[in-house]
């Protein structure tokens, strides 16, 4: 199947859980519902007509539009979790339609508890982001739960498909750090003799390495491998408006005590959006000669890694003004004349993206508009930091 542009590992060797109970594919595929474990079994989830047919038709070469964001990321880098993952685990791949979950990579979501409300994010991935529909939307906020959570049998479920097959197990959020039931995973590893076989990632926004009274470097010395994706965007005041919640003096922290520890690798996870797109070269600048970040794209053992924001559509990169577009091209380019072989390959891949699509000025400044309003709850201010945007705000330029 080497030549099926379409085909992935995923739906043989793994499944993303989120917090309301729905499995998909991957954490990028979220188009494709196999199923929700609040209605059914986690193993009837894998086995639905739904997965039946997904992974019939990727066997087939027939590229899924749920798949379009790895399709996205191979056109501009030539990876993706795709690529990752049917390097990793291709030979997972078989001819049946319903496979027994001999599970690789787990990636179990648990809970939306979060210390933080990022903008790009949304309350059904962040407990911080409900009270903010309160003044979004309040018919949504009276709606929902802050706490969204899988329940008591799917957890044990979720451990049930654990074997010796396992390799991966990924943690992201929710603040995987700050939640219960990673900590019960952990220690249903340890306790099992599973620990020493398994490679452990996280994506994180890296405010806390503690967890009540206990220190998760006691922790992670039980496992094969322990590597941390930083969620860090941006820096300074720039990072605790776009990562509401965040005290950057604590990321430098932490990321420094890290550090300490040669056996774990720390990378950064670069969301890129139009607040972050800007602040780039600087931010590239601490990575490497502040935060010791050796960045090699080549083989991403300490690679950066990175999303481009689609949705929400206001924050897509693609959707700036022309002319705020073009300065940050100029300021990008600038920098990768520098001749930076670490990071010059992720920022012409920003601007390769930034250029495919003309600009959607109505979704720009609907998202400044959602920003202006959620400022006030927050107390914050993104005139002061991108006044930039100011003049497009108030229709001073268009």
């Amino acid at each position: 199947m080497t030549d099926n542009k379409a085909i992935c590992a995923a739906p043989w060797s793994h499944y993303y859980l989120q917090p309301d109970g729905k499995m998909h594919p991957c954490c990028t595929a979220y188009d494709i519902e196999y199923g929700n474990t609040n209605e059914m079994s986690l193993k009837d989830a894998w086995n639905s007509e739904t997965a039946q047919k997904f992974r019939r038709e990727l066997r087939a070469g027939i590229k899924q539009d749920a798949c379009k964001f790895c399709y996205m990321q191979e056109k501009h880098s030539g990876s993706s979790l795709r690529t990752s993952l049917n390097n990793r685990y291709g030979s997972s791949i078989t001819d049946s339609d319903t496979p027994e979950m001999n599970i690789k990579y787990l990636d179990v979501r648990s809970s939306n508890t979060c210390n933080m409300a990022c903008v790009m994010c949304y309350h059904g991935l962040s407990s911080s982001w409900h009270d903010d529909l309160e003044v979004l939307n309040r018919d949504e906020y009276r709606r929902v739960s802050k706490f969204i959570k899988i329940d008591k049998d799917t957890e044990k479920q979720v451990l049930e498909t654990i074997s010796s097959e396992l390799d991966v197990v990924y943690f992201a959020g929710g603040e995987p750090l700050i939640t219960p039931y990673h900590y019960t995973v952990l220690d249903y590893l340890i306790e099992n003799d599973y620990a020493k076989n398994i490679k452990l990632e996280y994506n994180t926004n890296l405010s806390t390495l503690k967890y009540k009274k206990r220190d998760l470097f006691d922790i992670w010395k039980h496992f094969k491998h322990v590597e941390i994706r930083a969620s860090v965007d941006t820096y300074g005041e720039y990072a605790e408006y776009t990562r509401y919640g965040t005290v950057w003096n604590d990321i430098i922290t932490n990321w420094k005590r890290i550090l300490e520890h040669p056996t774990i690798i720390i990378r950064p996870q670069i969301t890129v959006t139009t607040l972050t797109i800007g602040r780039l070269p600087e931010f590239l600048d601490i990575l490497t000669e502040e935060l010791n970040c050796k960045i090699d794209w080549d083989n991403q053992v300490n690679g950066i890694t990175f999303n481009m924001v689609t949705n929400p559509d206001g924050l897509n990169i693609q959707n700036l003004p022309d002319e705020i577009k073009d300065a940050y091209i100029e300021k990008l380019n600038t920098y990768c004349k520098k001749g930076n072989k670490l990071t010059t390959p992720f920022v012409e891949t920003c601007i390769s993206f930034m250029k495919e699509k003309s600009s959607n000025h109505t979704e720009f400044l609907n998202r400044l508009g959602i920003l202006t309003v959620l400022d006030v709850k927050r107390n914050k201010n993104w005139e002061k930091l991108w006044p930039e945007f100011v003049p497009y705000f108030y229709g001073d330029k268009e």
